[in-house]
């Protein structure tokens, strides 16, 4: 589920970029889709862990999060950064003027 999301997230991303380079409309809900595809994964992701906790599974947990956690926060990091300074690129959108 998280390698859906974070593909989703990607794929949502670079159309935002192509859709504010070329200026056209409807990268607002390109910019929304984004954000809303590193929730979705940061939760799937977090529902993983629970149940290796739950499970007992402390092997996986120790195999698994360290070396995930500084990839996952800079994924994150990238991801919001790009998104911001798309919105505030050309001093926000307009949409509803």
């Amino acid at each position: 589920m998280w390698l859906l999301c974070t593909a989703f997230s990607l794929v949502f991303t670079i159309a935002h970029i192509g859709h504010r380079v070329s200026k056209r409309k409807g990268s607002v809900l390109l910019l929304v889709l984004s954000l809303l595809s590193v929730i979705l994964n940061l939760l799937s992701i977090y529902i993983q862990i629970a149940e290796w906790i739950r499970y007992q599974d402390w092997l996986a947990l120790e195999d698994v999060v360290p070396t995930m956690q500084p990839i996952l926060f800079i994924y994150v990091l990238c991801v919001v950064l790009i998104n911001l300074f798309l919105y505030h690129g050309n001093k926000g959108y307009k949409a509803y003027k």
